[in-house]
């Protein structure tokens, strides 16, 4: 009975190993990046579905709060919207549909950080949409077992970086390594619209009929980088009008 492989063997099964890792190799790096894109295109048309099923607009307080208020005058602050920044070196996203808050301020209160019945509910999973957690940087944030821990693409899919074409459409720089802040928002008819009303730029007072801030006019892309220069991506489109997004 044979114990052992003859040198021809083992030279053939090493060959026979080597051609297998340099065709699985790329097809495992392309596979990362389909299923990166396929998240957050399902979670970009999620984020427009809620839209759609939900018309938020309130054109007269219902009381004489200040919060109340504000909710009537800002009202467009609670579209539903998918919303890219960072966490210390963590790039991720959230889909949620903000509230004014109870103080005379027209800005975001970024609700997701307290107010967790404002993130949107993973329908598979009965988790928040939100990629980050109170144990990676803030305990204002859900646990982490609450959360959808997918949606932080640098821990999950190792993206480092967001770059926005037409530059015009960018909010601001997180940071040199890791991009721009990138915001979606769509009305009731589903049409899309970018960083309206960012805390901290524009003060939250932007009202989507401003001339800068109509509904958008032209392809927007958005590169996910796997590398500071971008070089290594992925690209989505959001189209115009219809907020269509695609793989491109």
């Amino acid at each position: 009975m044979r114990k052992a492989f003859t040198l021809y063997e083992a030279i053939i099964v090493i060959a026979v190993v080597g051609i297998i890792t340099a065709v699985a190799i790329p097809r495992i790096d392309d596979d990362r990046k389909q299923e990166a894109a396929d998240q957050i295109l399902s979670h970009i048309r999620y984020t427009q579905h809620l839209a759609l099923m939900n018309d938020i607009f309130q054109p007269y307080p219902i009381n004489t709060s200040v919060k109340e208020t504000q909710r009537s005058k800002y009202y467009y602050k609670q579209r539903w919207q998918i919303y890219f920044t960072n966490t210390g070196d963590n790039l991720f996203y959230e889909i949620f549909s903000d509230s004014p808050d109870d103080g005379s301020t027209s800005c975001f209160d970024k609700g997701v950080e307290t107010d967790f019945d404002e993130i949107a509910i993973d329908p598979g999973t009965g988790k928040y949409l939100v990629g980050n957690w109170s144990e990676l940087s803030s305990n204002q944030y859900p646990p982490r077992e609450k959360v959808n821990t997918w949606l932080n693409l640098t821990l999950t899919f190792g993206i480092k970086k967001i770059v926005v074409e037409p530059r015009n459409y960018r909010s601001s720089v997180i940071n040199a390594n890791l991009g721009d802040r990138v915001r979606i928002l769509f009305d009731y008819l589903g049409r899309p619209y970018f960083n309206e009303g960012l805390a901290g730029v524009d003060n939250g007072t932007v009202n989507p009929f401003d001339a800068e801030k109509k509904p958008l006019r032209e392809t927007v892309k958005i590169n996910f980088c796997f590398d500071t220069n971008c070089n290594d991506k992925f690209t989505i489109a959001i189209e115009p009008e219809t907020g269509y997004a695609h793989l491109i």
